[in-house]
């Protein structure tokens, strides 16, 4: 194999990893938003429409609530795994990238630092959420809404109170992930383009 064929080579598998993690990040960014959107929409039209739930009929609480938890909490856990599946592409087309790229691409670069970073922050508070923080709030739930199914109301009222802080702390974990997908994914094109740039520069194109 020639040089030229080397080169040619490597910058294709190169442009594929590197579409591969742009669309990796901007699934994921897109899902993100449209969870946030879901859950500021699905529970003031619960509550516009007054929902009323049969199998909770000796719940004498808001019952819009639980309708609304309900589904927002599946399409929570739905979005939890499809990012846990667009990390895992963003992060082996990286280590792709780190493996088949010239020494050019281990060059410290601002675009490479911001991208490895956002990347590992956003890798652990994937790991966080979905091994840890998601399975203790649907025990929650469920301990919620078993309650509020048997009509046990003070109990079902105490449940719910704990359970505040921790929709809160989803609140931040979701804007907090939504952030660090953006800035994994500008930054990914910031380095994309100046790697490119400076292959060119060192007569590698």
């Amino acid at each position: 194999m020639t040089e030229t064929e080397a080169t040619s080579n490597r910058r294709t598998i190169e442009g594929l990893a590197e579409a591969g993690s742009a669309l990796a990040l901007g699934l994921w960014a897109g899902v993100l938003l449209m969870v946030g959107v879901t859950a500021a929409v699905t529970f003031p039209l619960m509550a516009d429409l007054d929902v009323q739930i049969p199998r909770y009929e000796a719940f004498d609480g808001e019952h819009h609530r639980i309708a609304a938890g309900q589904v927002l909490n599946r399409a929570f856990l739905i979005s939890d795994w499809i990012g846990v599946g667009c990390l895992a592409i963003a992060v082996l087309c990286l280590a792709l990238l780190w493996i088949v790229g010239k020494p050019a691409f281990r060059r410290v670069r601002p675009g490479l630092v911001l991208r490895l970073a956002s990347l590992g922050v956003l890798s652990l508070i994937t790991v966080f959420q979905t091994a840890a923080f998601r399975p203790s709030l649907n025990s929650k739930f469920e301990q919620l809404w078993g309650a509020a199914q048997r009509g046990e109301n003070e109990r079902a009222a105490e449940i719910r109170d704990r359970l505040a802080p921790q929709h809160a702390k989803a609140s931040f974990l979701l804007a907090t992930q939504f952030t660090l997908v953006l800035v994994a994914g500008l930054s990914s094109g910031f380095d994309g383009t100046t790697r490119r740039r400076r292959d060119a520069e060192d007569g590698s194109a």
